[in-house]
């Protein structure tokens, strides 16, 4: 899958949030254990890895970094917050 033709569809499936620059990152095992595992997530992926803390007093406002797996401890990170 092509980089545009990858952030379209996580900004179609992830329509209501706010999605920042994707980066490529290195991740640790450590940190990959903190994460919550989503099994329903955008096509050509079996899951993505989610981190979100709460924002604001109504509990319904959310940031966080999606992970997308691309090989072995190498993740495609986009920022967002809904």
């Amino acid at each position: 899958m092509e980089v545009s033709e990858f952030i379209g569809k996580v900004r179609d499936y992830y329509n209501d949030c706010y999605l920042d620059f994707p980066t490529i990152q290195d991740v640790q095992d450590s940190k990959l254990t903190n994460l919550e595992r989503q099994e329903d997530t955008i096509e050509g992926f079996a899951f993505v890895l989610v981190e979100q803390w709460q924002i604001g007093l109504d509990g319904d406002s959310y940031n966080g970094n999606f992970y997308f797996p691309v090989s072995e401890n190498t993740y495609i990170v986009i920022p967002f917050s809904c």
